[in-house]
């Protein structure tokens, strides 16, 4: 399987400059709604933790793997 870049949405430099966007994205949210979606990041970034290897990217890559 590999991830593929969506191009509708943007990115950041590092894994933790995009957590900290999702951080600031769930805080300007009501707070009666930051839940499910702490709950589904954390899924998702669990997922990613448990089952794949990540590496930083040489340039012009497109994918990620699994391994």
């Amino acid at each position: 399987m590999e991830l593929q870049i969506h191009g509708l949405f943007g990115e950041r430099d590092t894994i933790d400059e995009a957590t900290e966007y999702f951080g600031e994205v769930i805080q300007a949210m009501p707070k009666e709604e930051r839940l499910p979606m702490y709950t589904a990041f954390y899924v998702f970034w669990n997922t990613i933790a448990r089952n794949y290897t990540l590496t930083e990217r040489k340039e012009n890559e497109d994918s990620i793997s699994k391994s």
